[in-house]
């Protein structure tokens, strides 16, 4: 009676794991770190549940994109065109520097973290992301730079590739 009640409870443990994984996709999961659910079920066990997000930005950020590998290889070549472009356009602002460029999609969008340093303290910074699109053959931005987007000033940029800039 034991032992069965024992397998029992492992196969409901087990199901309710299944379930609570398949309801809590990462598309549900807005914050990063983990989680520990517990789940008392009528007095005869407690059951943690422990599911996570580690990832900064989710792997499919546009449908269709390029796998990281190929992305990478894409930026080799058009980091010095990304470069130039945020430069170009920024020619008044002065200081910053292009800390990180990452592309999403198939290698026509791009996002570029602008560094600028504390005027006080060298070593402190703020962050500044800019997306740019690749329009017939030549980087544009399509974003000011800011310390946070927002979708609903940028109702043109895909939500999804904002996100991931934010999470940058």
């Amino acid at each position: 009676m034991v032992i069965l009640l024992g397998i029992e409870l492992n196969l409901l443990i087990t199901l309710i794991r299944f379930w609570w994984r398949q309801k809590m996709t990462r598309d549900r999961l807005k914050y990063i770190g983990a989680f520990v659910a517990i789940v008392i079920i009528v007095g005869i066990a407690i059951i943690p549940l422990i599911f996570s997000r580690s990832q900064r930005y989710p792997d499919d950020v546009l449908p269709g994109s390029y796998s990281e590998d190929r992305l990478a290889d894409i930026l080799a070549y058009e980091r010095r065109y990304i470069t130039t472009a945020v430069r170009r356009e920024y020619t008044h602002v002065s200081g910053f520097s292009i800390s990180y460029v990452r592309l999403f999609g198939r290698g026509e969008f791009s996002v570029a973290i602008l560094r600028h340093p504390s005027p006080y303290n060298p070593a402190l910074a703020d962050y500044y992301r800019v997306v740019l699109q690749k329009i017939d053959g030549s980087w544009q931005t399509i974003t000011t730079p800011q310390l946070l987007l927002f979708y609903a000033n940028y109702p043109n940029v895909p939500e999804q590739l904002i996100r991931a800039a934010n999470a940058l």
